[in-house]
């Protein structure tokens, strides 16, 4: 996740809690004038939803149907078709899904029969939605029109379905024969008595998430319901794409549905609209559209739910007054310029901050190449005064001396044994007798300026003793050497310089380039001393006599 939807996340996140500090500073004035007792109220709205694991147990398992009709609005705003099935949808899948269960659920086993289940409700959704969408892609209908229309079609739909396919004569209230005990989803926090419609949930949540920001579908979705322009001119599908979020949107709708009906019901009871869809329609107003906050707000929402029922119970408050601080929490939310110039700050800040590291990153960079060819200078230099002989015996003197072998020009190590028994001498033994000749040739060629003895055994090279002017000659020379490399580390520091100069022109702050450049110096300085130090050491063992 870079950097800039890490801003967007944690400002949405910050809108939802100052929208609702908001509201509950209204409603504390506004109780005040209103009721006896303003500051018990507004404890009880915010501390009840938490004073007991019940009741914490009640947010959650009524946020579980929030989320996921959350997440199918998620796609209906992602491809900006508003296509509100959702509450029907939500209705029927759950009784579909009991009247599958009560006609088949004892003849599999509860590893089949809940999956199957849950691929029932999700079948009635695609189904249930596909019919507004290709009413508008096909005839131009109004899709709010004709989902809301759908909407009333598939509650009285549902009703007969209770009354003529599953009813139970036995019960005195209208309500459906038990479901099955397989077809249960299981309890997995006890005591606040949730479901595992809970990880079915947060699955759906985490796979949605995915698919909106890390495949090419979710980017298309995205670029259609923002600028369908930009879309056809891309090339993208525009129908089947608006299709198909409104069908995988459709298909999360009806497994909440499923989930809500085989989690928290013995039997199917709905004889009116559960809302809950249009909950998911505020949910996903509250997530704005952010797959990844849904469960926050659907969170939110039922806390407010709850809050307002332990409010009901017990102060001299009706419920309808919660409904309006919920309805100005919301409406906060949805204001695109509520806290939008501090969202817009915190991106302009973060845009800085990226590109000041970048700046920071390329300066580093330059530096780092200059130390590198600085670095080389002294490998060179090195090389170099390793092979000026100073009158002392050092198996170095050969390095550069390359012999024929099988072939391949290697150095002499890696044919013989070279040594240095004393400060005077060095003796080749070659491991193959053959090499013998092929090594001495080799030295007697190089510009070593030493002619090898043979014995057969041993190749041995004496190293006479400097004269005076022969010392003068070869201490010129690493002065020279060292010369040599004291113009790359210049030449280094130049180019670097040089650099510097064009990233300036590309941005970077001029504190910053002369920071670099003082930085620059203090390494070509330190590799100067550097050379000195080498040369002086080597100057001090060539004239040590």
């Amino acid at each position: 996740m870079n950097k800039t939807r890490k801003i967007e996340i944690t400002v949405e996140l910050i809108r939802i809690v100052a929208a609702e500090a908001i509201a509950y500073a209204i409603a504390l004035l506004t109780l005040v004038v209103f009721s006896d007792e303003p500051v018990y109220i507004i404890q009880q709205f915010i501390l009840g939803p938490f004073s007991s694991m019940r009741r914490l147990g009640s947010v959650i398992k009524l946020a579980i149907p929030f989320t996921f009709t959350g997440l199918c609005f998620c796609f209906m705003y992602a491809v900006n078709k508003f296509n509100l099935a959702g509450e029907g949808t939500f209705m029927v899948s759950g009784c579909l899904t009991a009247l599958v269960a009560i006609k088949i659920g004892d003849t599999l086993p509860p590893v089949v029969m809940i999956p199957l289940l849950l691929c029932v409700g999700a079948l009635v959704g695609i189904i249930l939605n596909a019919i507004p969408a290709l009413l508008d892609i096909k005839f131009n209908a109004n899709i709010v029109v004709v989902s809301l229309m759908l909407n009333s079609m598939l509650v009285f739909f549902a009703i007969w379905v209770l009354k003529y396919k599953m009813r139970d004569p036995s019960i005195g209230s209208l309500g459906s024969y038990l479901l099955p005990d397989n077809v249960l989803l299981p309890s997995i926090l006890g005591k606040m008595r949730i479901q595992a419609g809970l990880i079915i949930a947060a699955i759906a949540v985490i796979l949605v998430a995915i698919l909106f920001y890390k495949t090419i579908f979710g980017y298309k979705m995205r670029v259609v319901g923002n600028n369908p322009l930009f879309a056809k001119a891309c090339g993208i599908n525009m129908v089947g794409t608006i299709v198909a979020a409104q069908l995988i949107g459709g298909a999360l709708a009806g497994v909440g549905g499923s989930c809500e009906i085989l989690g928290n019901y013995d039997r199917y009871k709905w004889v009116a609209s559960t809302q809950h869809g249009f909950d998911g329609l505020m949910v996903a107003v509250l997530a704005r559209r952010n797959p990844a906050l849904v469960p926050v707000a659907a969170f939110l929402l039922a806390y407010i739910r709850i809050g307002a029922d332990v409010v009901n119970s017990k102060g001299d408050i009706p419920v309808e007054f919660i409904t309006v601080i919920q309805g100005i929490v919301i409406l906060l939310v949805a204001a695109e310029e509520f806290m939008g110039k501090f969202k817009k700050n915190m991106i302009y800040k973060a845009a800085e901050e990226s590109l000041a590291d970048d700046k920071k990153k390329e300066v580093k960079e330059i530096l780092d190449e200059a130390q590198e060819k600085m670095d080389m200078a002294i490998m060179y230099l090195e090389e170099a005064l390793a092979h000026i002989r100073a009158g002392k015996a050092s198996t170095r003197l050969l390095d550069g001396i390359r012999v024929d072998s099988y072939g391949s020009m290697v150095p002499i190590s890696n044919v013989a044994a070279v040594t240095t028994p004393d400060a005077r001498s060095i003796t080749i033994k070659p491991w193959d007798k053959s090499m013998f000749r092929v090594i001495e040739k080799a030295i007697i060629d190089s510009d070593l300026g030493i002619m090898p003895e043979n014995n057969g055994e041993v190749i041995r090279i004496g190293i006479p003793p400097l004269t005076e002017e022969r010392r003068k000659q070869l201490a010129k020379q690493c002065k020279g050497e060292g010369e040599t490399a004291k113009v790359s580390v210049r030449n280094a520091r130049r180019d670097g310089i040089d650099a510097l100069k064009k990233a300036v022109k590309d941005g970077l702050a001029e504190d910053e380039q002369k920071n670099a450049e003082a930085k620059l110096q203090k390494i070509h300085d330190k590799y100067i001393k550097q050379i000195d130090d080498m040369l002086a050491e080597k100057d001090k063992e060539i004239m040590t006599v």
